[in-house]
């Protein structure tokens, strides 16, 4: 009786031979796709890779089969879209317009993120630790002055908020905990002058809302019942307050409640763990009498910008579990994409899957 016993793991590397040779990959039209160069089998030095038209799309470099930080990835113009900066292991990335101008740059996992508009100004700053938005977020007008401002912890909206008028008057202030309006607000005319105060609780207008007039008196109360008007009569509107994320990543079915790219990223993958383990046929690799001891699978795959999964290919010594891995990544459902910037993009994945077959 062959038993399978099938576990995941987070990365498998190897340590090969040593022999130097050149590497050149074209597209089914002839044209030059990607050139390198191997050093017993493994990836070393620069690397190029090129559009089908023949202009130069990446630059890039290995050293013993890893790949470097430093790298430039190109618009067809020959202007630089991305260029990714080795600062003492940190990696610093700047995206580009295709006129030049930049867009973004930032340190990933650790470290700051700004943004600027075409003119130069810049848009956003903001701080990010393990990949998650922490200290405080600002949002600044076309002017130089500050839009915005909202404290972040570990991911979560979580302190204060502040919005500004652009001559620098204070708009509105209050209080956030794990994404969700709490306590006082106070919101300001453009003079300066108190307008409106009241209170929310989780992320509702609640209690009484005070509106003052020009003299700063008091001139009309408005009670709130769960965000529902329940004495009075306002179009006073809840404050909605920007979601400061640079990016988010796509959203496997049942994770839609979570908050924190983290807290996403983790639901995702035990989620397809416990989908590949429960799909995974077996009989494959029992049935196969090729198939003994310790198998890996590399799997590789997109989500695209609809939530579709694209470029699916699988690698293993043997044929049929390449054949089941690409069908089980054809069996996922159907996700939320991942966004930069607010917009949807394509986002790519590695799922390694390593399993013995015990005779």
């Amino acid at each position: 009786m062959r038993n399978i016993i099938l576990l995941f793991i987070l990365s498998i590397q190897f340590t090969l031979a040593q022999e130097i040779e050149s590497f050149e990959l074209f597209y089914d039209s002839g044209s030059l796709k990607t050139k390198g160069q191997l050093i017993d089998g493994e990836r070393a030095g620069e690397w190029k890779k090129y559009y089908e038209t023949g202009e130069l799309k990446i630059e890039f470099s290995y050293n013993n089969g890893k790949e470097n930080i430093a790298s430039k990835n190109y618009y067809k113009n020959g202007k630089i879209k991305f260029e990714t900066i080795d600062l003492e292991g940190k990696r610093l990335v700047k995206r580009y317009l295709e006129n030049g101008k930049l867009l973004y740059e930032r340190i990933t996992k650790v470290g700051y993120y700004k943004e600027y508009r075409e003119d130069g100004t810049l848009k956003i700053k903001s701080y990010y630790e393990n990949q998650e938005l922490s200290g405080v977020w600002v949002r600044f007008y076309s002017n130089g002055a500050k839009e915005w401002e909202v404290e972040y912890n570990n991911g979560y909206k979580e302190g204060a908020y502040r919005q500004y008028y652009k001559n620098g008057q204070l708009k509105r202030q209050g209080s956030v905990f794990r994404n969700e309006k709490v306590g006082l607000e106070k919101r300001y005319l453009e003079d300066g002058k108190l307008e409106w105060t009241g209170k929310y609780i989780a992320d509702k207008f609640s209690g009484k809302w005070k509106h003052y007039n020009a003299k700063g008196e008091k001139d009309k109360i408005i009670k709130y019942t769960k965000g529902k008007v329940s004495k009075g009569n306002s179009n006073l509107k809840e404050t909605s307050i920007p979601n400061g994320q640079f990016e988010t990543v796509p959203i496997y079915p049942g994770c839609e409640i979570m908050i924190t790219n983290r807290e996403l990223r983790k639901c995702f993958s035990n989620k397809v763990k416990q989908f590949i383990s429960s799909k995974f046929n077996l009989k494959v690799a029992i049935n196969d009498k090729s198939i003994s001891g310790e198998q890996k699978i590399k799997v590789w795959f997109k989500i695209g910008k609809t939530g579709e999964y694209l470029d699916v290919s699988a690698k293993s010594p043997h044929k049929v579990l390449e054949e089941e891995a690409e069908r089980l990544i054809s069996l996922l459902p159907k996700v939320i994409p991942g966004e930069q910037r607010g917009e949807k993009v394509i986002v790519p994945f590695y799922l390694p899957i390593k399993f013995k077959v015990l005779n």
